[in-house]
């Protein structure tokens, strides 16, 4: 009886013991963290140095519209000559570019989920290059969609990743040999859905995630080039941008009419058409929208073209749902490695209902 009381006091101490243990773990880690991010952000301050950007070429896709629009113009402000690569050249972000009637703004036609259209973009845009070449290649086109994985058609993610992550590739293997020459960089545009999973849109995921992976094999390959290879993550940016326009919803809903036509008997009765309607965002009636700050996107972006010492990754966060300076996107994409899966999946279920009526 002795022995099991000795037993249970042990126990019991060790018990007490385990959250000093971790609390000290913890802050010794967090220590350790915050003293080397302090080093590396001092460190840069004072060993960087901008990159002169006369007579410097970037070229930038899906400027139509949305960031590419925004990446075009504040570069060009900065004195770059900018290739601003548009899928439609008569689109309202191509005709605002050529009122800027700039000699150092060229737009570019280029569709990335076609080969052809990429070769002739190259051609053009070597036609256009200022006297230092390349610098620059910034890869933002994409288009997002909706969808659970059971009623999405596999057409509807070949469709997604041939523009979302062929399309980068398309371009680097096309473009990357003038990067190299100028020992420039590519800035793969990626989002915080390249680093966690939410449920209805795994067809834009998966392609994001894949991008991820490519750049970070890309960085390690440039690296005996000199070549830097970066990513920028953007947030939640819906409202700001042109992915919740009018035409891009119009899109959208006829690709879940298409869901619901081609739908088993079995999965109507599984699911209401007023489920997947639930998919689509609020749309927004102009472009530019009248709301959102993106500036924190254009300094991301400004640093990756324009620094010494350009970070690997930008994380953005954007707005929130439900305090507007927290990005619940941003913040499930920073704890989604580092928590375990069951407590990520309780954050993703609060950010996006995984138990909403579906019937």
């Amino acid at each position: 009886m002795v022995e099991y009381q000795k037993y249970q006091i042990c126990f019991t101490l060790v018990l007490l013991f385990i959250p000093y243990v971790f609390f000290k773990c913890s802050l010794i880690c967090l220590t350790i963290y915050v003293t080397l991010k302090f080093i590396q952000k001092l460190w840069k301050r004072f060993s960087d140095k901008r990159i002169n950007p006369v007579n410097r070429g970037v070229f930038i896709t899906g400027c139509d519209s949305g960031f590419g629009f925004a990446f075009a113009k504040r570069l060009h402000e900065l004195e770059f000559s900018v290739l601003a690569g548009c899928l439609n050249t008569e689109s309202d972000g191509a005709k605002k570019l050529l009122e800027l009637r700039s000699d150092r703004l060229h737009v570019i036609k280029v569709d990335v989920a076609d080969d052809v259209s990429v070769e002739e973009a190259f051609l053009q845009v070597q036609a256009h290059l200022p006297d230092e070449g390349l610098w620059a290649i910034i890869n933002n086109a994409g288009i997002n969609s909706f969808g659970d994985i059971e009623l999405t058609p596999v057409s509807l993610y070949e469709k997604l990743l041939n523009v979302n992550l062929f399309g980068p590739l398309r371009i680097i293997r096309q473009f990357l040999q003038l990067i190299r020459k100028s020992k420039g960089r590519v800035i793969n545009i990626t989002s915080v859905h390249g680093r966690m999973a939410l449920p209805e849109q795994s067809n834009y995921e998966v392609a994001k995630h894949g991008i991820e992976t490519m750049t970070d094999s890309l960085r390690l390959e440039m690296q005996k080039f000199d070549v830097k290879v970066c990513i920028i993550e953007p947030g939640k940016f819906g409202r700001c941008t042109s992915i919740q326009n009018k035409s891009v919803i119009q899109r959208q809903t006829k690709e879940i009419e298409d869901m619901w036509n081609a739908s088993s008997p079995q999965m109507r009765e599984t699911y209401s058409k007023q489920y997947l309607l639930s998919w689509l965002p609020t749309s927004n009636e102009t472009w530019p929208p009248n709301d959102g700050d993106i500036s924190n996107i254009l300094q991301a972006v400004e640093d990756a073209v324009c620094s010494s010492m350009p970070q690997s990754r930008y994380l953005i966060d954007g707005y929130g749902k439900h305090v507007s300076f927290i990005d619940e996107y941003g913040l499930l994409a920073r704890i989604h490695n580092i928590l375990p899966t069951w407590m990520t999946d309780i954050c993703a279920g609060l950010v996006k209902d995984c138990y909403k009526k579906v019937k």
